[in-house]
């Protein structure tokens, strides 16, 4: 755990017991193994190269680390970020946890998160294509338009807006987990635009955020929804920026967004009493 850079809030939300939620994304995970075709391999590699290069790229734009300590192999640093989310009470994949499908990452999350202690959520991000893994697989259900993780006296609600679009389906899912009066974590592969990152977002261009020009106006009702309900949601969690940022969506409810598990980033959100 040394490696990784750890990013800690604390959020205050009444009449919830104190839990601890890690987060972590954007590991692009391309990986081969001894039963990996050539092919597969040759395709893996390369792209593998490819990130070795980006996570420097943007880690150096946006002022993160970038020295030798987080130029580890992705699949160390998956493994070095489950392992420090093994004593949360909660743990959330917010996307792009691999590059492609392959048959090697395949073998890699189904035995590496079916034996992991922790209750987790992976929502998807937009290189993740759910629907190439087995049904039965973990990464499957990345691909539901919403996911539930009930934590008691909070739930985590995780929505798929990989494509930048929110569906009526999902505006109605959240509208009802609303009336269930219990106080709302929301994740997400791709952040919402605020006035507080504003400048930056545009900077990145519109396909990191999930409110540009000319979105479907489901997207603007989703997050006045949330406006409207901040005495309701706890915060707004993503990754896809490949840079760690935080803003306020509304008076009350904070986005955070996680920086790139590629160079060993992990986030911890402490919410409750």
């Amino acid at each position: 755990m040394s490696q990784l850079l750890v990013h800690a809030y604390r959020i205050h939300a009444k009449n919830i017991k104190r839990k601890r939620i890690c987060q972590f994304n954007d590991i692009h995970l391309a990986e081969w193994d001894s039963l990996s075709s050539d092919a597969e391999k040759e395709k893996a590699s390369y792209h593998t190269t490819c990130w070795e290069d980006a996570r420097f790229y943007f880690a150096r734009r946006y002022g993160e680390p970038h020295t030798d300590a987080q130029a580890l192999p992705a699949k160390v640093f998956f493994n070095q970020l489950l392992d420090a989310s093994k004593d949360a009470d909660a743990l959330i994949l917010a996307g792009d946890v691999v590059e492609f499908y392959t048959d090697a990452n395949a073998r890699l999350l189904e035995e590496s998160l079916q034996a992991h202690p922790v209750p987790y959520l992976i929502v998807c991000g937009n290189h993740d294509e759910p629907e190439t893994f087995p049904a039965t697989h973990p990464m499957h259900a990345a691909g539901l338009p919403v996911q539930t993780l009930d934590l008691g006296d909070m739930v985590i609600l995780g929505f798929d807006n990989s494509k930048r679009i929110i569906t009526k389906e999902q505006i109605a899912a959240l509208r009802e987990a609303l009336l269930e009066n219990k106080p709302i974590l929301i994740t997400m592969h791709i952040p919402i635009m605020t006035e507080g990152n504003r400048e930056l977002l545009q900077r990145c261009g519109e396909y990191y955020q999930l409110n540009h020009e000319g979105c479907p106006e489901e997207n603007l009702e989703f997050i006045d929804i949330i406006r409207k309900n901040a005495d309701k949601i706890i915060a707004v969690t993503c990754g896809h920026l490949h840079f760690a940022n935080e803003s306020e969506i509304c008076p009350g409810v904070m986005q955070y967004v996680s920086s790139q598990g590629l160079i060993g980033s992990i986030s911890f959100y402490d919410i409750g009493e």
